[in-house]
């Protein structure tokens, strides 16, 4: 009786372990599927944002949320006919990012509509600078437009600046397009202050500065030396 006591107890242990060990088994599975939802980024998961609502920037499928395009990044996407990378009407592209005419035709076929590449100046609405230069791509005018959006469009009376500059500029950019030696005229004026927007771009606003109060002062300071001079002798 002993015996058959101990041989039903040693069953019964083995049914009992043949049961628990697939449950521990099936409980590390559950542990090691990703589970969209739980706070946790696992694999195959592009985000998780402890929830499944979708539109919060991760979809319920632990997605990222697609960005709807912008217009005024600099990035023409589907539906843009040009972005310039900012939001002012007559400058090359619209506020609503459509050529200032409604065409979109690609004459030189860079996959750029003329209006933001320069190719078409009259009635483009292209600035001074790039009647000057011949390209809104060209390097002068690329450190130009850098000076307008990061200065100028980040303070109001830049904007003012810049909306009133672009209300009126088109006519003398496009008469200057048609004359070789007023372009020639229009770069040497503007060297001056492409030369400032570098230097801004480059080291700050603070240093630009410093470095043109350090030349005005220079300037005036050599000049008095030399009228002194010239009293005295």
């Amino acid at each position: 009786m002993k015996k058959l006591s101990i041989t039903l107890s040693f069953l019964l242990a083995l049914v009992a372990l043949s049961m628990w060990v697939p449950e521990a088994e099936a409980s590390n599975i559950y542990n090691a599927v990703a589970v969209c939802g739980d706070g946790t980024v696992d694999a195959g998961e592009a985000c998780d944002d402890g929830n499944t609502t979708n539109g919060d920037g991760c979809e319920n499928d632990c997605t990222v949320t697609p960005v709807a395009p912008v217009c005024g990044d600099g990035t023409v996407d589907i539906g843009e006919e040009c972005d310039d990378g900012n939001n002012i009407d007559n400058d090359g592209c619209q506020a609503n990012c459509v050529c200032p005419d409604g065409d979109d035709t690609d004459t030189d076929q860079d996959g750029n509509p003329d209006c933001i590449d320069g190719v078409t100046i009259t009635g483009s609405g292209c600035f001074i600078a790039t009647a000057a230069y011949g390209s809104s791509w060209e390097p002068h005018v690329v450190t130009l437009r850098q000076f307008r959006d990061e200065y100028l469009l980040k303070n109001k009376l830049g904007t003012e600046f810049v909306e009133i500059y672009y209300r009126f500029s088109p006519p003398m950019a496009d008469y200057i397009a048609e004359h070789d030696n007023l372009r020639s005229v229009a770069r040497i004026g503007l060297a001056p202050l492409v030369g400032f927007s570098w230097l801004a771009m480059n080291y700050g606003m603070i240093v630009t500065l410093a470095i043109l109060l350090s030349m005005i002062t220079l300037i005036v300071g050599g000049t008095c030396i030399m009228i002194r001079t010239r009293e005295v002798n």
